[in-house]
């Protein structure tokens, strides 16, 4: 599934990052409180790689399985993130 995950904090060479366990075409239908999220530390350059720079609250979409820890970068979300903060 793709989700959408937000930079909660960085430490050292891994971002510590909230990832949402429903897709993303679900997510702006649901409160922040509906949405069952996991914990995972992902390495900076695998985020680089394919977003570029990054820093913390950015929001990035991941394509993962709901049981595993193993995701694929997809790419940076503005639209969302801006989203979010309004």
């Amino acid at each position: 599934m793709k989700s959408y995950a937000a930079i909660d904090r960085i430490e050292g060479k891994f971002a510590v990052c909230e990832i949402e366990l429903v897709p993303v075409e679900e997510s702006a239908n649901l409160t922040p409180f509906e949405k069952e999220t996991k914990m995972l530390d992902i390495s900076i350059d695998v985020i680089s790689r394919v977003c570029g720079d990054i820093q913390e609250s950015d929001i990035i979409v991941v394509e993962h399985e709901e049981n595993s820890d193993e995701i694929s970068v997809c790419g940076k979300d503005q639209d969302e993130k801006q989203r979010r903060i309004e």
